[in-house]
């Protein structure tokens, strides 16, 4: 989408227009959708916080000082209605979990290579939850462990110590899908 209709829809969007609000919605339901799942378990989950951002999306369009930012605004909004639902159902656990395999990164890089979107985030979304988050968080959104630790509540060293320990449990689990 061009940056000047990129305008023409925020405009449309701030005026509450049907046809801009549908086609904002066209547009980018499957990406936001796609990161709602990422960070639930369940599908119904998924849907609530997809429903809310998108309220949220067309109630606040009108503080969005940047258009060229509109998806990044977005995508941040769907995270924080994510991490939102967690924080009301209190249903983050941060899990220590030892019996890891020893899989070196070339190996790990080879079982990548064979497996589809589709099983890595299986994957991703079978970790316990505290971790599923901080892997989405760090690994696939890019923010730093401090801004995840503000994020959740925690500490940098939780988050650090959790990823590290995501990382492991995904080497296993995607070894598994591998073997499959």
């Amino acid at each position: 989408m061009k940056s000047n209709d990129i305008r023409k829809l925020i405009q449309g969007c701030v005026k509450h227009k049907p046809k801009a609000q549908k086609a904002l919605y066209d547009f980018f339901a499957p990406k936001m959708m796609a990161i709602c799942l990422r960070y639930t378990k369940e599908k119904a989950d998924a849907e609530d916080i997809f429903q809310d951002g998108f309220i949220k999306v067309y109630n606040k369009i009108h503080q969005l000082e940047q258009p060229e930012m509109l998806e990044w605004w977005m995508k941040k909004i769907f995270i924080n209605e994510a991490l939102q639902l967690y924080k009301q159902r209190k249903k983050i656990i941060f899990a220590h979990d030892n019996n890891f395999t020893n899989l070196t990164n070339r190996e790990a890089d080879q079982i990548l290579g064979r497996l589809d979107i589709e099983e890595i985030n299986k994957a991703i979304r079978s970790l316990p939850t505290g971790m599923q988050l901080i892997v989405n968080l760090y690994i696939i959104e890019g923010f730093p462990h401090k801004e995840i630790a503000k994020l959740l509540g925690i500490s940098e060293g939780t988050s650090k110590s959790q990823l590290h320990d995501a990382r492991k449990i995904l080497k296993e689990k995607l070894q598994d899908f591998n073997k499959e």
